[in-house]
């Protein structure tokens, strides 16, 4: 489950943060990538961004976080994917 996401600000570049809390026993392996806006809701990215792997051991809570590279990205959103 995602616990709280939220943006801070770090030297005039935005820091997009993402809690996870894996509720199960079982180990689960994802992957993730930050997708990262300007105030007007436009996408500053030029290309996408690789994925990214993470591991949520059973009952653990994780954080999930991305500097934007553009100054101009303040908001974000961050996509999930079950992996293998």
């Amino acid at each position: 489950s995602i616990d709280d996401i939220s943006t801070i600000d770090r030297n005039g570049h935005a820091r997009g943060i993402v809690k996870l809390a894996n509720k199960t026993s079982t180990d689960q392996i994802i992957q993730y990538r930050f997708y990262w806006y300007d105030e007007q809701g436009l996408e500053v990215n030029t290309k996408q961004a690789p994925w990214k792997r993470a591991i949520l051991r059973g009952d653990e809570t994780v954080t999930l976080s991305e500097v934007s590279i553009n100054p101009n990205g303040k908001e974000f959103r961050v996509q999930l994917r079950g992996a293998e």
